[in-house]
């Protein structure tokens, strides 16, 4: 879903939310602050608080859970522990592969390879991080590193089958792991569909998706929207998608989610990337966006 700035996006995100079950909104204002030592609680009590955090928040309303989602880590990895004691109790022992993984131990798998110049380490009730031979607390982690172990968890940490949506998922992050971290992640949790509200047009038109949304406006809880063609350029609605943008335009030959067009963004850094396939596309966009 994209479009520019007071077009509704947020809300819209917040009515499918509503409409479906389950779901997770994670909101765009997001409170980054955490403590290095986290609490114990049960897993019911603690998946519990955290599933009633989301319930009749403003979708204005900053979110602010990251220490409950950390809870929730420990909590489930706790929970993971008891039974297989449980089970060695009965069997007399249990294999390694048996041992399924917990959410925590995932979580950490998909930081180091999104972070691979930082260690995460969440063991003791305590959040660390590892730089070479540094170790430090979770709290002075960088405010991308930060979001990027609350969003790791947040998704590891939804339902099976849950509708995620994500309110502006390129905050905080560099534009050179947004669409890595994205990627792995919709990989990781291929049994729930992801649904991306942004503003960022670079990563609007680099993911490959099944549908593409552009939000006009929002009045009187009425949408004005308009499904574009994900896989074709249509120079009108292209023009449409690029008013939320005051970068300019570059119109390049390559398709969405390929390499030249991770090369083509990372080199050209002040300009909204637009892949077009062919070079007759590029000359077609470029025709129809100078005639609007």
């Amino acid at each position: 879903i994209v479009g520019a700035n007071g077009s509704g996006k947020t809300r819209l995100g917040s009515k499918l939310e509503q409409l479906n079950n389950p779901s997770k909104r994670i909101s765009a204002q997001r409170y980054l602050q955490l403590n290095e030592v986290v609490q114990r609680q049960d897993f019911e009590t603690a998946n519990t608080q955290l599933n009633n955090s989301y319930k009749n928040q403003n979708p204005t309303q900053p979110q602010n859970d990251y220490q409950q989602v950390l809870v929730s880590l420990f909590a489930e990895e706790s929970r993971r522990n008891e039974k297989a004691i449980s089970d060695i109790n009965t069997k007399g022992e249990v294999k390694k592969e048996e041992l399924p993984k917990s959410v925590k131990e995932a979580v950490i798998d998909v930081w180091n390879f999104i972070f691979p110049y930082r260690t995460l380490k969440l063991e003791k009730d305590r959040v660390r991080a590892v730089n070479e031979a540094n170790e430090f607390s979770g709290v002075e982690m960088s405010d991308g590193e930060k979001v990027g172990l609350y969003l790791i968890s947040q998704i590891f940490l939804a339902d099976k089958n849950c509708i995620l949506i994500i309110d502006e998922p390129e905050l905080h992050l560099h534009k050179s792991l947004m669409v890595r971290l994205w990627n792995k992640l919709e990989e990781c949790r291929n049994d729930c569909t992801f649904i991306y509200i942004t503003h960022d047009l670079d990563f609007a038109v680099s993911k490959p998706s099944n549908k593409l949304v552009w939000v006009k406006g929002y009045k009187n809880d009425v949408w004005d929207w308009k499904e574009i063609d994900p896989n074709g350029i249509i120079p009108e609605s292209l023009f449409l998608e690029v008013l939320g943008s005051r970068k300019p335009i570059l119109f390049v030959e390559g398709d969405k989610g390929s390499l030249d067009i991770q090369i083509y963004q990372a080199y050209y850094e002040n300009f909204t990337v637009v892949p077009c396939g062919s070079c007759e596309k590029v000359i077609e966009a470029v025709k129809g966006l100078k005639t609007h």
